[in-house]
């Protein structure tokens, strides 16, 4: 894909940025192929349902928060976010989104315990990396 000389290609694009995405995501995957993570989600009898419900459920928040800044404000409505100063611009969404988080992880750990044990956090860790090499594409 050619750029005209007077548009730059955006810097999350750029190759080592790209890398370090792909990395992370294949470290996310791969932790997550190895553990069988689906079959253990659907199948496993140790997995409370209801723990995994509201894991999965406390982690919207964040998700909806996520694309309100990145596809409302970012691509409809073309709104420059200074994440230098999100503080004061949106103290009430960065603390709803953080809190969403901290509860899913807590959730995450408790519901995950009983099939991996002390592992569980490294493993979720992994996971998180995966997540966070997607997220860096956007």
């Amino acid at each position: 894909m050619a750029f005209p000389d007077s548009q730059q290609l955006p810097s999350r694009f750029a190759w080592p940025s790209l890398a370090l995405s792909g990395s992370l995501m294949m470290v996310g995957a791969a932790v997550a192929q190895a553990l069988d993570l689906l079959n253990v989600i659907q199948r496993d009898s140790r997995i409370d349902s209801t723990l995994i419900s509201l894991t999965a459920t406390s982690f919207l928040p964040f998700i909806l928060l996520l694309a309100y800044f990145r596809v409302y404000l970012g691509y409809i409505r073309k709104t420059r976010i200074n994440w230098n100063r999100w503080e004061e611009q949106f103290p009430r969404h960065i603390q709803t989104a953080s809190l969403s988080l901290v509860i899913g992880v807590i959730l995450a750990l408790v519901t995950f315990w009983p099939v991996w044990g002390l592992l569980t956090p490294f493993y979720l860790f992994c996971m998180a990396l995966g997540v966070v090499g997607v997220l860096r594409l956007f």
